[in-house]
């Protein structure tokens, strides 16, 4: 059971209570019934003391032994009722048939001034002292216990069964209640699930007071969230229109230096430093197109974002003809956005196919309980001390082609975003391998 839900561990709370105060109920009902039944085996022996007392007493204050009396004088007592008669000294002086048939025995103790009510044994046993005449008796009662102890059985498997039934209704209903009472908080779980995928802007205000404080901050943070975006992006945009004169007046000006021989070292002090504003706002828009909401964990399949690269890739690079190999599952998703799918892939795949032989292979690996993706070609590789280096902005490994060496650093700065990381290593096919993986920790 997962503890996470507040349903299941509300329901596993109070199901705990349940069992104890139920627990505790079954054995105070067990005992009241015993009492109960008890006292009524009480009155019924008492009772029986007066039947024994009448059937035994010969008239004259003396009693008849057992075995002076003729058979006929104990048929005068009910054939369930077992009773005895004891003197002072505690000598048994008369007792019913069925009395001596049992072998019932008793030692009694002379105690007139409350009446002795025992389980002895299979029996329950009442023991009353009477002054009666000139004697001083002891009239003992027995009853079987067998009835008794059949019936608490009886009793204790239908109290079981009741309270059972009862706890698990009670354990329903709860679960009822919490489910309609937590209610809101699954809508709540439903909305920033619909938000994180994109199909909603803001959460519904129409909640319980306990939880509006939170969805009213989230939709500000949202809102603010966005407008910081927006203004970023704004701000970015501004910024490249703004250079774009300036940057085209000092290319003119390099034109007019090319044309001097005397200026050659400025010509490229010039070169440099345009190239670097070049790399910094081209840098910076495509950070700015990729930044996204920390909510936003929408699952696209990677598939078609490769295959249309592929379209495109295979007409750019179609002098080559360019094997390009898919090992992965057909709904595998790495939670990228479109666009962020296309950008990574698009940087790493354009690299491959412009560095390859003849051969580029994507592919998901299984890493213990993670996975990896791997874009791999059969090039010449990434030389071991640049694997790191090249994942930096600014920092090139091919310098025959044109470029400003930023495409790295924006795929890892895009992953970052999302908790995975991009490691560099060779590939079975002989060239490099550019690993995505789930960041640790």
């Amino acid at each position: 059971m997962a503890m996470g839900s507040f349903r299941k561990r509300l329901l596993l709370v109070a199901s705990l209570v349940l069992v104890l105060f139920v627990w505790p109920f079954y054995w105070a009902l067990l005992e009241a019934y015993e009492g109960v039944a008890e006292d009524g085996i009480r009155q019924r022996l008492a009772a029986d003391v007066q039947v024994v007392l009448a059937s035994a007493d010969r008239g004259d204050g003396h009693y008849y032994q057992p075995r002076d009396l003729p058979n006929e004088r104990f048929a005068q007592l009910e054939t369930e009722v077992l009773g005895q008669v004891y003197g002072r000294s505690g000598q048994l002086l008369w007792q019913t048939p069925k009395a001596t048939a049992l072998g019932l025995s008793y030692t009694p103790e002379y105690h007139p001034e409350e009446a002795l009510f025992l389980r002895r044994g299979d029996y329950f046993l009442y023991d009353q002292d009477l002054v009666h005449g000139a004697a001083k008796v002891s009239i003992v009662t027995w009853k079987s216990a067998a009835e008794f102890d059949r019936q608490r059985q009886a009793f204790k498997r239908q109290l079981k069964l009741w309270l059972l039934s009862s706890l698990c209704v009670l354990i329903a209903l709860l679960w009822l209640g919490l489910h309609w009472g937590l209610q809101p908080l699954a809508v709540l779980r439903r909305q920033l699930t619909e938000l994180q995928q994109g199909q909603r802007d803001t959460l519904d205000d129409r909640v319980p007071e306990e939880v509006r404080a939170l969805t009213q901050g989230l939709n500000q943070m949202l809102s603010a969230e966005r407008q910081q975006r927006e203004r970023y992006r704004t701000t970015l945009a501004d910024l490249a229109h703004s250079l774009k004169t300036p940057l085209a007046v000092l290319d003119q000006v390099r034109h007019a230096l090319a044309l001097r021989s005397d200026c050659q070292r400025e010509l490229a002090v010039l070169d440099e430093q345009v190239q670097r504003m070049n790399q910094q706002i081209s840098y910076q828009l495509q950070r700015a197109v990729s930044q996204r909401s920390p909510l936003d964990r929408s699952q696209h399949p990677l598939l078609p974002v490769l295959n249309k690269l592929q379209a495109s890739l295979d007409k750019v690079y179609r002098d080559k003809q360019v094997q390009f190999m898919q090992q992965l599952p057909a709904d595998f998703a790495l939670g990228l956005s479109e666009g962020d799918a296309l950008e990574v892939f698009g940087n790493l795949l354009d690299n491959a196919y412009r560095l390859c032989v003849r051969q580029v292979r994507i592919q998901c690996v299984q890493q213990g309980n993670s996975w990896q993706v791997w874009v791999e070609d059969d090039g010449a590789g990434v030389p071991q001390a640049l694997r790191e280096s090249i994942l930096r902005r600014g920092v090139r490994a091919d310098e025959q082609h044109p470029g400003q060496g930023i495409g790295l650093a924006v795929v890892v700065d895009i992953l970052d975003s999302y908790g995975l990381g991009l490691s560099v290593g060779e590939s079975s096919l002989g060239g490099a391998c550019f690993r995505l993986a789930p960041l640790e920790g």
